[in-house]
């Protein structure tokens, strides 16, 4: 990433969204009505931002977006990550076309105490019949991007893309297969935003840099409360099952588990991470697999989070011995700790009959005696 510079800034204090929303010297100075009423918005949107919850904010937002579920776009992909301690930079506001202006920022996240990141992206403002309203980048790339539909999802994908329809159709059948099982938490469709790469997709929704992206085709993202995915292909499923779960506040070790369990893991199936997972432990006789929050440091195999693989087995035994309902119990238990998987025991314990001092045998013996169905 380029260093960016500045001149003269000057510092406005914010609340919850961030510690503190600087402006540049542009911004400040211009005389143009449109930028002023622009700048005014964003700044009072930053102002009264709480959470991603906020529902005291969606009248900053247009109601095209709304309508449909979206506000803040980027903002609830950066809330699945570490946001203690933010500091918002409006490095420029300036009209586009006719229409749009665009307010691009640099967002810094994390302190002394927690590893720091920064993240460059761009917002649209656009005046309609109720004044000036925010708008996604999303909302204006769209209209540039090539679309299909199915049932419950609205794929979108950039020209020039190889679009592969069988496999999009394909993995929408097995999602409305789930949905139907475990019930449909959006009243929206999914929007399903396919890059040639994970930094294409994040562009799309506006993001010029993020240390979260990747050169691995098989990586994905969802965001929460969005309902929307970011990838490289067209059957990610995995991170379509994260759509259906996410509305429940369930052990990350379940989150992981029933995503991996259904979609794999990084473009492997389960049942081919089982086997791997057997060969290492035949390596390893002594391994603990019930340290959950240690597993990937004991094994360090730099491949996969092991603890995916551990959540998806304990799925498929609550699928074996309760079916669905089953499954749907362990996501009432709720960690304290989202690395120290304390609610997950808790759910182990009680919905499946595993005491803490059984799960290693328990995984142990899963692993030897799996076989693909």
């Amino acid at each position: 990433m380029k260093k960016l510079t500045f001149s003269i800034l000057m510092l406005l204090s914010a609340s919850s969204f961030a510690q503190q929303i600087t402006f540049d010297i542009g911004s400040l100075a211009s005389q143009d009505s449109g930028i002023i009423a622009v700048r005014e918005l964003w700044k009072s949107y930053i102002h009264d931002f709480k959470n991603e919850n906020d529902i005291s904010v969606l009248n900053y937002w247009n109601k095209d977006e709304t309508d449909h579920g979206f506000t803040d776009i980027v903002i609830s992909s950066t809330l699945n990550h570490s946001y203690l301690n933010a500091n918002l930079l409006t490095f420029e506001i300036k009209k586009v076309d006719n229409q749009f202006y665009i307010i691009r920022n640099v967002l810094t996240l994390g302190n002394k105490d927690y590893n720091e990141f920064t993240i460059i992206y761009n917002v649209y403002a656009r005046k309609d019949l109720l004044g000036y309203k925010l708008y996604n980048s999303f909302y204006v790339n769209k209209p540039n991007l090539q679309h299909f539909q199915t049932d419950n999802i609205d794929f979108y994908y950039p020209t020039g893309y190889s679009f592969n329809r069988p496999k999009a159709t394909e993995v929408d059948s097995v999602y409305s297969g789930l949905i139907k099982i475990f019930g449909n938490p959006i009243k929206h469709k999914v929007v399903y935003l396919i890059g040639n790469n994970l930094d294409e997709a994040y562009h799309n929704i506006g993001v010029e840099y993020t240390p979260f992206s990747s050169s691995d085709l098989s990586a994905g993202f969802n965001i929460k409360n969005q309902n929307f995915i970011l990838t490289c292909r067209e059957n990610h499923l995995h991170e379509l099952v994260h759509i259906i779960f996410r509305r429940y506040n369930g052990s990350l070790l379940f989150q992981e588990g029933i995503a991996t369990y259904y979609g794999g893991m990084a473009g492997i199936s389960y049942s081919d991470r089982i086997n791997q997972l057997k060969k290492t432990i035949a390596n390893k006789p002594d391994l603990d697999l019930s340290k959950f929050d240690d597993l990937d440091n004991v094994l360090k195999n730099g491949d996969f989070n092991n603890f995916y693989v551990i959540g998806a087995i304990f799925i498929d035994y609550a699928f074996k011995i309760g079916g669905p309902e089953k499954v749907s119990a362990l996501f009432r238990y709720e960690d304290v700790d989202s690395f120290k998987f304390d609610g997950a025991k808790k759910a182990i314990e009680k919905e499946l009959g595993i005491k803490s001092d059984q799960i290693n045998s328990f995984l142990k013996n899963h692993i030897k005696n799996y076989k693909d169905n």
